[in-house]
């Protein structure tokens, strides 16, 4: 019973010691934040990829970037084209809208949204990748491409 106790005990110490040091880690200010928060910024800036700050254009072609954010390089890239396959899906649709005139809005036909992202799907290409690992976590960075002729 005592060996118990004083696991438990020792356990407690162990934890609120660790808390400390991770609290004395922490900057004391709010101006000591902004600034850890512009240098972060300023790293991301620096090492996001050209054609995710500026997005190609091109004729006959639609692209869309984004980024994902985890712990997990595959789980980040999975949001990542998630994300960069909904931009494509919404400009593709804008597209369609300015040729046909027609609306795509509460009212409109499910099938030709569903045609619409199934085309997204099957014809968009990722053009270009880039994961980088900035304070613990996996940026991926994803540029797609649909053909649109």
């Amino acid at each position: 019973m005592i060996r118990i106790i004083s696991v438990v005990v020792i356990s407690i110490l162990l934890f609120c010691c660790e808390n400390k040091e991770k609290q004395s880690e922490m900057p004391a200010d709010t101006d000591s934040l902004e600034t850890a928060a512009d240098s972060l910024q300023a790293e991301f800036n620096e090492n996001a990829p050209e054609w995710f700050n500026h997005i190609p254009e091109a004729a006959g072609y639609i692209y869309a970037a984004a980024e994902g954010v985890s712990i997990r390089a595959n789980i980040a890239e999975q949001k990542a084209m998630l994300k960069a396959r909904a931009k494509l899906a919404e400009k593709a649709e804008e597209l369609m809208q300015d040729s046909d005139g027609s609306s795509s809005g509460p009212g409109a036909d499910s099938e030709t949204e569903k045609d619409t992202r199934s085309i997204i799907l099957e014809r968009s290409i990722v053009k270009y990748k880039k994961q980088l690992l900035i304070d613990k976590k996996w940026h991926v960075f994803v540029l797609v491409e649909l053909k649109t002729d």
